[in-house]
């Protein structure tokens, strides 16, 4: 496979976008393949890896946006200022502050996904990015980020509220315009200082241009994310804060549909509206997983994965040949 993808980037000289879904990339193949055909130096600007391969980075010292997963290291990519990451619940706090160290100073998008977690709420929270420590490893490029995505809807059975540690003030934040978080990041079962109303107008910077809320599977009560639009509204309207606002979007019908939340934005100019927002792992039409425990549903995971999985070829006998 690296011969041809040399061959191919080699016709190619002005490929700015690649993409490389296999994740056993032929590391040690090309660079010589690479080197054969004098290739030095591609105008790379994109890279879709499942695993980034460093051969590519040293001959792409351009690449300025990764979709990126976990791996054991990452290459230094010191021009990449766009990284989205697809996290599998492995250790993603880890793989993240990985990711975040290997990337440009000057950091100004950073998006992570969950992908779906079979386990518990309870075991699936543990290994997700929680927003704390996310905020708290984006600090360094605190003046540069612009775009914040913290998806953590993965699909769980049992309706608990997850131990989500309080989220934290994106005051310093100076250049943050666009957000996009779930709800129980901003509302769950932690103890926080501020009250419900407050906590919007507490947590979001002056730069700030467009936020969106989703739910995830069991989502805190709809009528704290009302409380906490509504102090916003107050704050534009009464204080002139967040003056950049201009739209806010939800995936809460309960929500969206309350008419006195879409009546104070639109009195101060803010576009408030229901959108939905699906992924590959996250459709609005999905069934109820079964309430099964932990345990045996880790069981049905691993019976279903050994059934599909390749095995040994099947004994034959002489007497059946």
């Amino acid at each position: 496979m690296a011969e041809i993808l040399v061959l191919l980037v080699a016709l190619l000289p002005n490929l700015q976008h690649l993409i490389l879904n296999d994740s056993l990339f032929p590391q040690l193949v090309f660079p010589a393949a690479a080197s054969a055909l004098d290739i030095t130096r591609i105008p790379l600007k994109t890279l879709d890896a499942m695993v980034v391969p460093p051969s590519i980075i040293s001959v792409a010292p351009d690449v300025e946006t990764v979709h990126i997963s976990p791996q054991d290291s990452y290459p230094k990519m010191p021009s990449v200022k766009r990284v989205y990451f697809r996290g599998y619940g492995s250790d993603d706090n880890v793989d993240v502050k990985k990711i975040i160290s290997s990337c440009s100073s000057d950091l100004s998008t950073f998006s992570y996904q969950t992908a779906f977690n079979w386990s518990s709420v309870d075991q699936s929270v543990a290994k997700v990015l929680q927003p704390r420590t996310a905020v708290e490893l984006l600090t360094n490029v605190c003046s540069s980020l612009q775009s914040l995505h913290l998806d953590m809807r993965f699909r769980v059975a049992f309706d608990r509220d997850s131990q989500v540690e309080p989220m934290p003030s994106l005051k310093q934040f100076m250049r943050l315009e666009e957000l996009f978080l779930t709800t129980n990041s901003l509302y769950n079962g932690s103890s926080s200082m501020v009250s419900d109303q407050e906590f919007l107008v507490n947590l979001l910077p002056q730069s700030i241009k467009s936020v969106t809320f989703v739910d995830p599977e069991f989502p805190p009560p709809p009528e704290r994310l009302r409380k906490g639009l509504l102090g916003l509204a107050d704050a534009r309207r009464d204080d002139g804060l967040f003056p950049k606002l201009q739209e806010l979007r939800c995936d809460s019908r309960q929500v969206c549909d309350d008419g006195a939340i879409k009546h104070f934005f639109s009195q101060v100019g803010v576009d408030f509206k229901y959108q939905e927002f699906p992924t590959l792992d996250w459709s609005y039409s999905r069934s109820p997983l079964p309430a099964v425990s932990p345990r045996l549903a880790f069981e049905a995971y691993l019976e279903e994965f050994e059934h599909h999985a390749p095995g040994p070829l099947p004994y034959y006998s002489d007497e059946d040949l």
